[in-house]
Parts: structure tokens; C-alpha cells; sequence
């Protein structure tokens, strides 16, 4: 730190902005990696909620067809279907099976054909049901084999560009003493679709590259979320194989990947499983890369300029200053300092070269000092009403946009449309344009701002004004009245229970005083509040302006404008009563056209 101290400004200047700009760095690191953990966290806990839905989605499928295999094997008419060799007792059996089979189906949309095939090989279907896609899939996956598929659910069987499942239940003659004396008469066959397994799929993407999927024992797709894609990357088969984890992170053909797998099903060993790409998980920090590139840019030329002017207006100005002052005074008292940069330096040479003519030139001196004075008290005056002006309530604003995220709620467009129109029209000319205005320019801010109020109270509060005509082509300050309307809803009316009037009334008196009164019936000020504020409105120091005055700061803020343009003859004048209201009057003086009282006194 001392070394910093001793080291010559140029340097301390590079310094310092060279820290900034690495502090900038590094915190705008930090901020996108603990974005992009929490983005990925984010991720992994939905994908694991996700797979857990899945898989008791698929389970309670699976089971509903389970629970109909084991019926219908069980049931008497499948016995004696399979068992009984009369051809009427057969059709009689067969017509009973048909009905309990109706009956179940009617609860479990997945089953698409279900059959009972003897040992034989002799195949029973049923009406609803298509006996064909059966017959395609028994020439292509051999389904009524016995010795090939004995009990349970298969793996994916595709047909004609659809996928499908089957489960097969065995059917044992009735009246034995074990189990394992039962005499197999032949198997019940569950032809299932793979659509509801395909709904419980289809809704749990969170982004277009997302990949949720149920796999068969085969490692074959029973079911995903993108249908049209029938197909795994190798790649993510043999991730799935070799890595015993529930969650991890694997880069598949160059790009990397979050994977999430759930435990085998217990009823059909199928896998539940996830791919989400890291690059759609990023993708929400998309928008705030490009915006921090763009910041970045932006902060880096802005130090750029900065730094050039700092160079150019303060380094070399103070470096030819101190130059000046090595010189010995016979020089200093013949020559003047000469500085081309910012005001204040501009000032610091004069003042310099003053103070040396005063040697001289006393009189002229005092003369130059007053004049200076003067200026740089107007450079006060017009500083602190543009400081003043500038004020606008973040209440008002943080409660507007509040007021329309609800109304996007209830999806009310027009108030939508109307709300967002008045406050950009309020924003647009609270900080946008002349700093004199006509009086109904003023008049049609508050209109707008009246639009707001009404849709954010729902209409409780009645805004009336009344302004005479032959003053609405007066000029006068730019927003002025609206920050007193809206202190008289914020601290009258909004507090007060049920319906609030509020008047604005504007006309000309003494024929040279533009006179505004606003007029709540309000829950009123207290009165040791309301001795306060007058106090600070009388009172021009910071400190009595401060003090219990904050929460009327709007008022404070006119009243001080006006004084600064037109004088302390002017400004607020107010009256309040608790329960009954407050009547705020505010005065300053006609403007017609032509040359203003305010550029008439140099403002």
C-alpha cells in the first residue's frame, strides 16, 4: 500500500483500473459457474422426480396387465377353455371367457390382444381384439412358442413402425394338491401397446435435447419421450452398462451429458433412464452471457474513455499546474496558468492566476470573485433542480409492475395494455424532454397516472380535476404535480378503509400566480408530523428538511424546486387534520409565452 501511495498518479490510475477490471473478472466467473451448478442441480433433482414418476407409472401399467393375465388364466372358463374337448361346451366356455375379459378391459386401455394358446399350438382370440397384429408378431418373434416365452413380460416387439410388449401367463389345471403337480394346459397372451408407456414419457422433457427412456432387458427402447426416435446412441447403451451410479456425467460423441438411471423394475426388469445434454442446460445462461459479453464490452470501453479523459483533463492539467508552480515568482507574477480540461481545473488556474493579480489589481480581483461566486451559485441552483426533478418514487414503480404481473395472472389484457401504456407514458415524461411544459401536458401525465391508480385499486379511490382552461397553455416545471397527487394517495387515501376522493383544482389568482390546490379526504397528518413538515418547509437547512420529514419527501422536493427557480415567495403551502384529509396548495408564478420568470433570473 505505501509503495501504491509513492508511485507516480499516472501509474496509481493504471492500477487501479487495472484491479478493477480483474475483480470484475473474476467475480462475473463466479457468478456463472454457481449459475450453472445451480442450473445443473436444478436439472438433476427434476430428472430424478421425473424418472421416479416414470417408473411408477410404468410399474402400475404393468401390474393392472399382470393382475389380468393372472385372472384370466385363473378363472374356471380358461380351465375348462383349454381342458374341454366338446366343441359346444368349448363355445360356451369361450363366450363366458369373453365377457370377463370385456369386463377387465374395459379399465386397462393398454391390452391390445389377448389370446390363449394350448399346448397344441392352437390359438383362442376374442372379439374387440385384433387377431392379425398377434399373427404378425408370432411370424416374426415366434410368440406362441411355449418353450421360448414361458412366463412374464417380453422385450420390445415392433411391427409396421409400432412398438409392443406382451406378457405371458401359464395355465394349470385345477384341482391338484401342489403347485408343482400342476399339469400345464397352456398360456394366456397380453398383447400390449406401448402408448401409455409413451404418455408417461411424453410430458417430462425439460428441454428439446432432453431424453427420458425405458429400456427392456435387451437394453431395446419400450417407450421415450421423443417417438419418432426409435434409436440409441451405443454410446449411451454402454454408459448405462458399465456405470453403477444413479447419477453421472459422461461425454457421448464429444459433448458432455448428465445421465440419470432408476433401479430395474421389479416385476419387468425393464430400466428407467435419462440424457440431458450440458449444453441444454446452459442454454437459460445463454441470454446472460451474451448480456454480460455485451456489459463487458461496454464496461471495458467506458474504462477506456474514462481513462483517456482522466489522461487528458485531470493528469496533464494537475502535471502543467504543479509545472507552474516550480517556477519562481518573478515568473509566476508576470505569466497566467493556462488549463484546457474539466471545470474544476479550469477554476484551480483561475483562482491561481487571481490570486496572484491580486498583487496588483485588487479591486479588479474582488469584482472577478463575486462574479464567479455568482456563477457558480446558479451552477448549484441548476444542479440541484435537475438532482430534484430526477426523483421518482420506486414505490410507484415496484407497485405498477407488481400490479401487472397479477393482471397476467388473471390474464386481463386491456387493463395489461392500458397499464403498461400509462407507466411508460409517466416514465417516458418524468425523465424525457423540455424542462418547462404546458400546464396540460402536466394534466395529461396525471391522466395517465390516474389510469394506473384505478386499475391498481380496483376503482376505490375517486381522482377528480379541474383545471381552468385559460391556464392550460401557461408554462410550467415539468412534473410537478403528479409526484403531489400521488403523495396524497400514498399517504391519504391508500391507508384510509373503503372509498378516498381526491380534487386537483388549478387556476390564476392575482392575475400573475398559477394556484393549485389538492384536496384528500384522507386519514389526515398528526399533528406533531404535520408541525415537522412545516417546520422543513420553512426551514431551508439539510438538517430540519431531514428530520421526521422522510415520508412526505415528494412535497419537500416541489416545494424546494420552486424556491430554487422562483424564489422563497413561493413553493407548498398545506393544512391536514387527522381523520378529515389534507389540502396541499402550491403556487408560482404565470408564465405565458415569451421569456419565462426563470430565464428572466438567469436559471
Amino acid at each position: 500500500m505505501k509503495r501504491y501511495e509513492k508511485d507516480s498518479l499516472i501509474r496509481q490510475i493504471y492500477t487501479t483500473f487495472a484491479l478493477i477490471i480483474a475483480v470484475t473478472l473474476v467475480f462475473a466467473l463466479l457468478f456463472y459457474r454457481i449459475s450453472f451448478l445451480s442450473l445443473r442441480n436444478k436439472e438433476s433433482r427434476y430428472m430424478t422426480n421425473m424418472l421416479t414418476q416414470v417408473a411408477q407409472q410404468t410399474e402400475d401399467i404393468t401390474a393392472s396387465i399382470q393382475l389380468m393375465g393372472t385372472t384370466i388364466a385363473n378363472s374356471n372358463a380358461a380351465f375348462h377353455l383349454l381342458s374341454e374337448t366338446n366343441m359346444t361346451q368349448k363355445l360356451e366356455y369361450k363366450q363366458s371367457l369373453n365377457k370377463l375379459i370385456a369386463e377387465m378391459s374395459k379399465s386397462n386401455p393398454s391390452a391390445e390382444d389377448i389370446l390363449l394358446i394350448d399346448l397344441q399350438g392352437k390359438v383362442y382370440g376374442f372379439s374387440s381384439y385384433d387377431y392379425s397384429l398377434a399373427s404378425q408378431l408370432n411370424q416374426k418373434y415366434n410368440l406362441f412358442s411355449s418353450a421360448e416365452y414361458t412366463q412374464g413380460f417380453t422385450g420390445a416387439l415392433t411391427i409396421s413402425g409400432s412398438t409392443y410388449y406382451a406378457y405371458i401367463e401359464p395355465v394349470y389345471e385345477k384341482g391338484v394338491v401342489s403347485p408343482e403337480a400342476s399339469r400345464k394346459l397352456g398360456s394366456c397372451l397380453i398383447l400390449c401397446s406401448c402408448d401409455p408407456l409413451y404418455k408417461a414419457c411424453g410430458n417430462t422433457a425439460s428441454s428439446e435435447n432432453s431424453l427420458f427412456f425405458i429400456l427392456d432387458t435387451s437394453n431395446q427402447i419400450i417407450a421415450q419421450n421423443q417417438k419418432e426416435n426409435q434409436t440409441l446412441d451405443p454410446e449411451i447403451i454402454h454408459s448405462l452398462l458399465t456405470r453403477d451410479e444413479l447419477s453421472f456425467s459422461e461425454k457421448i460423441n464429444g459433448k458432455s451429458h448428465l445421465i440419470h438411471q432408476q433401479p430395474s423394475l421389479s416385476d419387468t426388469g425393464w430400466k428407467v433412464s435419462s440424457v440431458v445434454p450440458y449444453s441444454d442446460i446452459s442454454s437459460d445462461l445463454n441470454k446472460v452471457r451474451l448480456i454480460a459479453y455485451l456489459f463487458f464490452f461496454i464496461l471495458f470501453s467506458a474504462f477506456g474513455i474514462l481513462m483517456r479523459l482522466i489522461m487528458k483533463n485531470l493528469t496533464h492539467p494537475l502535471l502543467r499546474i504543479v509545472d507552474f508552480m516550480q517556477h519562481d515568482a518573478y515568473y509566476a507574477l508576470h505569466h497566467s496558468l493556462e488549463i484546457d480540461g474539466p471545470l474544476e481545473l479550469r477554476n484551480l488556474a483561475g483562482s491561481i492566476n487571481q490570486m496572484l493579480k491580486r498583487i496588483n489589481e485588487l479591486n479588479r480581483t474582488v469584482i472577478q470573485n463575486h462574479a464567479r461566486l455568482y456563477e457558480i451559485e446558479l451552477a448549484n441552483n441548476r444542479a440541484q433542480i435537475y438532482a430534484l426533478q430526477s426523483q421518482i418514487n420506486p414505490h410507484f414503480l415496484y407497485n405498477t409492475l407488481n400490479t401487472i404481473q397479477g393482471l397476467t395472472y388473471l390474464g386481463k389484457d386491456e387493463e395489461i395494455r392500458t397499464a403498461i401504456g400509462a407507466l411508460s407514458f409517466v416514465m417516458r415524461y418524468s425523465i424525457k424532454g423540455d424542462e418547462m411544459v404546458l400546464v396540460n401536458d402536466e394534466i395529461q401525465c396525471i391522466e395517465k397516472y390516474k389510469q394506473i391508480i384505478d386499475i391498481r385499486f380496483s376503482r376505490r379511490m375517486q381522482i377528480s380535476i379541474s383545471v381552468d382552461d385559460s391556464i392550460r397553455n401557461c408554462k410550467m416545471p415539468r412534473f410537478l404535480l403528479q409526484p403531489l397527487v400521488e403523495n396524497a394517495i400514498f399517504h391519504g387515501l391508500e391507508p384510509r378503509p373503503g372509498k378516498g376522493t381526491l380534487t386537483l383544482t388549478g387556476a390564476l389568482v392575482s392575475g400573475s400566480v398559477l394556484h393549485f390546490v389538492c384536496t384528500d379526504d384522507g386519514v389526515g397528518i398528526a399533528a406533531e408530523k404535520l408541525a415537522a413538515l412545516q417546520a422543513a418547509l420553512h426551514d431551508d437547512t439539510q438538517v430540519m428538511r431531514e428530520q421526521n420529514t422522510h415520508e412526505h419527501v415528494g412535497l419537500l422536493n416541489i416545494h424546494r424546486r420552486l424556491q430554487l427557480m422562483y424564489g422563497p415567495a413561493y413553493g407548498i403551502s398545506l393544512s391536514s387534520k387527522p381523520g378529515e384529509g389534507t389540502v396541499v396548495c402550491l403556487d408560482f408564478p404565470f408564465e405565458p409565452e415569451g421569456l419565462s420568470v426563470r430565464e428572466a433570473n438567469g436559471l
